[in-house]
């Protein structure tokens, strides 16, 4: 599993490591009434990172970042005024999108970390 943010950023390297750390907020959450961008656009209740549109047969799926809760954590380190927010919370948005993307391609060298964090998750009303 990752366990370094490389980034040029030294905030942006920081607070991915933050996220990354805890299990409850970099897992994504499989959302089954998704089935397309609009779905994602549209939708109220999106979680920090999303899981749609699972194909099993085809193994294919997409992963969607809540731009609006990111951006709301991201003010916690960076001011919203600054030059650099909206770069950051791109890179952000990103890179954890592509860690997500990644965790669930490999699931299959580490299940039982997963099955461990959808337990807590659940025991937890995530």
């Amino acid at each position: 599993m990752l366990k370094i943010i490389d980034d040029n950023d030294p905030v942006v390297a920081q607070f991915l490591t933050n996220i990354l750390s805890g299990d409850v907020m970099s897992i994504p959450e499989y959302r089954a009434d998704i089935r397309t961008e609009d779905d994602v656009r549209n939708c109220r209740d999106l979680p920090l990172i999303c899981m749609w549109n699972v194909d099993r047969r085809k193994r294919t799926f997409f992963i969607s970042v809540n731009t609006k809760i990111m951006s709301i954590l991201l003010e916690s380190v960076c001011n919203r005024n600054d030059p650099k927010f909206n770069d950051r919370l791109n890179r952000v948005v990103e890179i954890l999108s592509d860690v997500s993307r990644w965790r669930f391609v490999n699931i299959s060298e580490y299940p039982n970390d997963f099955i461990a964090i959808f337990r807590r998750k659940k025991q937890m009303n995530y």
